[in-house]
């Protein structure tokens, strides 16, 4: 009975450092299973809330990619498409022997409208030498003008400098057609002057099919040149009752293709695009891809990284691109929506949206994109404001060609012609119009919406916006 231990005798302890170890292993363990138990739980949520944003756009039938985009606009028979000449035209810029011309004419023409006065003889000439180096460009544009679709879209799908050298080309074809026009002006042919105009209007439908932000920006300053030229062409040209018909239908169409709701969408589809090169492989492909993807999707478009030999940190990491992703599509949505209201409620639904976003962590690029958002569609507001204004002073031409006097008000306009005068985008109200100096002028009140009588007209941030007509 030796052998056997004595009753109540505890078992021996572990060394201290072994104790120490067991219990390590145990906490590193189970803080290792805990980590892999809410990353499981973040992903499951992320997923959740990308596939419940998807689901919402879906349900609101709207597109998410450029291919439904497009096809959103329907088709367009090769006969009539002017694509093909919109892009032999921006292919055929030229600057010309001299690199300096363009600078020294614009120039020219800029302190000529400061002095008031027509451009000097030298100035035309060279401004005639630009537009020879580039009448090819001006033929491809005249014939894309008459054709009544356009499919064409400069490359903004894959951004970068392939869409930023065609747009490039495109504001200068833009300022070979107002450069045009205002020659003509100021030799007298009004109408043919407002053909060209007419031509530098018709080419913003380079940028329909695709009409992302900065496609839209650069469309609206080319109509902007127009705009800012319509004074010169009436006032030089004085164009016949039919050249100010024509130019009146397309500023007034070229104003309802002001819409920020769809420059919104197809920044939506653009970021989904650009993400192809960020997100890892398997939240994009393998998430994404029986939602968004189709054979158009991915032509041009680069392949997304697959993981490395830390593939596991990407893992780890994964749920939190699947949030920002989630969290960027209801930004859109929220700006979608905000965008769709009337035109003087979009600053404030825009500033809610920019408030909302703002979660650097959860909503990384949502907060980065909103301000610039806001920001962007202030200008377009802008630029709106500006073709409404113009499309009011040419019906105040032809009411004053049929009449041989102004009219008192823009309701003599409205009745004579049977038209409604558009507002301004910034308070909903009539824009102003005012009889003064041998003239009149046609203005909005601006971002600030305060009327300062129109007598220094500024940028529509800072004060009235519009046109002084002067004859």
């Amino acid at each position: 009975m030796n052998d056997m231990a004595p009753a109540g005798r505890t078992k021996a302890r572990k060394p201290l450092w072994r104790r120490i170890w067991t219990w390590t292993v145990r906490v590193v363990i189970g803080l290792v299973l805990l980590a892999v138990a809410i990353r499981y739980a973040f992903d499951w949520y992320a997923t959740r809330l990308l596939n419940e944003e998807i689901a919402k756009i879906r349900a609101a039938g709207q597109p998410l990619t450029f291919a439904e985009l497009a096809m959103s606009m329907g088709e367009v028979p090769p006969e009539q498409d002017a694509a093909p000449y919109y892009a032999a035209a921006l292919d055929l810029v030229r600057v010309g022997d001299d690199p300096n011309l363009w600078e020294r004419v614009e120039d020219g023409f800029r302190e000529a409208e400061k002095a008031d006065q027509p451009p000097s003889s030298e100035l035309l000439a060279q401004a005639e030498r630009l537009l020879t180096a580039n009448h090819l460009t001006l033929e491809m544009l005249d014939h894309a003008t008459v054709l009544p679709g356009c499919t064409h879209h400069a490359g903004v799908t894959q951004g970068g400098p392939a869409s930023t050298g065609r747009l490039s080309r495109a504001r200068r074809a833009a300022k070979l057609c107002c450069l045009r026009a205002e020659i003509l002006a100021y030799q007298g042919k009004g109408d043919k002057a407002a053909e060209s105009a007419i031509a530098l209007l018709r080419m913003g439908r380079i940028s329909e099919r695709h009409p992302t932000l900065i496609a839209s920006l650069v469309r609206f300053a080319c109509n902007s040149l127009c705009v800012n030229k319509v004074p010169g062409m009436l006032r030089y040209g004085r164009p016949s009752e039919k050249g100010l018909e024509g130019l009146s239908a397309a500023l007034l169409q070229a104003a309802r293709t002001y819409d920020l709701a769809k420059v919104y969408v197809a920044e939506r589809a653009y970021d989904i695009a650009v993400s192809r090169e960020y997100l890892p492989r398997k939240t994009y492909i393998t998430l994404l891809s029986d939602f968004l993807l189709s054979e158009e999707d991915y032509i041009g478009a680069p392949e997304p990284v697959p993981y490395g030999p830390l593939g596991w940190l990407a893992w780890w990491g994964e749920p939190v691109p699947r949030m920002w992703l989630a969290n960027l599509l209801r930004t859109h949505s929220r700006m979608i929506e905000a965008a769709g209201k009337p035109w003087p409620e979009i600053p404030e639904a825009m500033k809610e949206v920019t408030a909302e976003s703002r979660s650097p962590f959860l909503n990384m690029m949502g907060a980065i994109l909103a301000p610039s958002r806001e920001r962007a569609g202030l200008v377009i507001m802008g630029g709106l404001a500006g073709a409404r204004c113009a499309y009011v002073a040419v019906m105040i031409e032809r009411y004053e060609r049929a009449k041989h006097k102004l009219p008192d008000g823009l309701g003599d306009v409205e009745a004579q012609f049977g038209v409604k005068m558009p507002s301004d985008t910034f308070t909903g109200n009539s824009l102003i119009y005012r009889i003064k100096d041998g003239g009149y002028v046609v203005y909005s009140v601006g971002q600030d919406k305060k009327d300062d009588g129109g007598e220094e007209l500024a940028e529509f941030d800072s004060g009235d916006y519009g046109l002084v007509i002067r004859h």
